[in-house]
């Protein structure tokens, strides 16, 4: 039998693990840490240094789940916020900007935005050119746009976007921007202004103003409805963020008739109607006035307005006027910001919590807010019970924290 030429013939290759991603913007974004290597193998990388620091605060081990990966490494992120300018040669930047610094990075070939959005992205930059909206100019201080805000509903791909302006006479070149943008085959479920005249790099000014389409936009998250004003806070990763809520339930459990929950920093309710859902007599803290209304119109559009008060003010005030029938609840659930709680936030959960001996749920995206206040509630005799991971912000370097406690008899 005639041999074939050594070319020709097949040869047995070592496995590989999943192939990673080639970011073309890795390396001057710095944001995704682990872009260009295998998901798993970052988020186990990510979640074992997270957990060290975390464990070293304990005076005993903690019991630890394995971390809950995203249904999408890639494509996730449902929302946008994103400077532009204008660079020396005069042509449009849309980015972030680059650690430390003022440059921007342009993020049209960012693999982790949605498909909605990143079609957007491709087209918008000649839109703005063709419509003569002048970027903002950081050195000279002059220009019309700002930043551009879009969050796309993550299941039926409805996209609105924000203008954020310096002045309201740059509407006409808003709505300009918008047709040409329809032109080039782009709908626009949401368009909406918000007029920022600060010099800052605060993102949205006090004013919003909607142009065309619907007044807010529709997401769907754990079975339950949520309506969406253009500055309102949704979580980027709506695929995850539905397993996250879901764990809250499934921790709450099922209460005995008239259990109370309070839900500090609930946003536009998401927390707080899960809750009610269960069974729950919630209150729901949000000082964010657009949160309020969002807040006011899910709870309408999934029957639960008669389970949840809505407390528009800050937590600290919250804490001194609360209503009597809120004073022992069952179950705390905390999600604040990045900044964590404040001093007297967390003498009121402490207070609070242990008048009932209530549980207390802590969700955090930054961990040395975290560690911080996790120090603070086990000299308050608080026991951590068990801590999660959830990789909310899959490919950085960032994990969503979920930790379980309650105060000690």
């Amino acid at each position: 039998m005639k041999k074939r030429p050594a070319s020709t013939m097949l040869k047995k290759k070592k496995p590989v693990l999943a192939p990673a991603l080639d970011c073309p913007i890795q390396k001057t974004c710095g944001l995704c840490l682990y872009v260009n290597s295998p998901y798993e193998k970052g988020v186990a990388a990510k979640y074992q240094k997270d957990l060290e620091q975390l464990q070293r605060i304990f005076p005993t081990p903690v019991p630890a789940l394995p971390p809950v990966l995203s249904p999408k490494p890639l494509r996730y992120r449902s929302s946008m916020k994103l400077a532009v300018r204008s660079n020396d040669r005069g042509w449009i930047e849309i980015g972030v900007f680059k650690p430390n610094s003022h440059q921007i990075v342009e993020m049209q070939q960012c693999p982790l935005h949605a498909p909605a959005l990143q079609k957007f992205l491709y087209k918008l930059p000649l839109a703005i050119k063709d419509a003569g909206l002048l970027p903002w100019n950081e050195d000279t201080q002059e220009g019309e746009l700002k930043f551009i805000a879009a969050r796309c509903a993550h299941l039926t791909e409805q996209l609105m976007v924000t203008f954020v302006v310096t002045h309201m006479q740059a509407r006409e070149k808003v709505l300009r921007c918008a047709d040409i943008l329809k032109e080039y085959g782009l709908t626009i479920d949401s368009l909406n202004l918000n007029v920022n005249p600060s010099k800052g790099n605060e993102i949205f000014g006090p004013e919003t103003h909607r142009l065309a389409g619907a007044k807010r936009l529709r997401e769907t998250l754990c079975n339950l409805s949520i309506s969406l004003s253009p500055t309102s806070f949704l979580q980027v990763n709506p695929w995850i963020a539905s397993k996250l809520y879901h764990r809250i339930e499934q921790l709450a459990g099922t209460p005995n008739a008239g259990a109370v929950a309070i839900d500090l920093y609930s946003g536009v309710g998401q927390i707080a109607m899960v809750l009610a859902r269960s069974g729950y007599r919630v209150a729901a803290i949000e000082e964010t006035p657009s949160a309020k209304d969002d807040a006011s119109t899910n709870l309408q559009l999934n029957r639960l307005q008669k389970s949840v008060e809505f407390f528009s003010c800050p937590v600290e005030e919250f804490s001194c006027t609360h209503p009597e029938w809120a004073d022992q609840p069952q179950l705390i659930v905390v999600n604040p910001s990045r900044k964590g709680l404040s001093d007297s936030a967390r003498a009121f959960i402490s207070i609070t919590a242990k008048k009932s001996s209530g549980l207390l749920i802590y969700v955090s995206c930054n961990l040395a807010t975290l560690i911080r206040d996790l120090e603070f509630f086990q000299q308050e005799n608080f026991r951590v019970h068990q801590v999660e991971a959830f990789d909310l912000f899959a490919q950085t370097d960032k994990l969503e924290w979920l930790v379980v406690l309650s105060p000690t008899p």
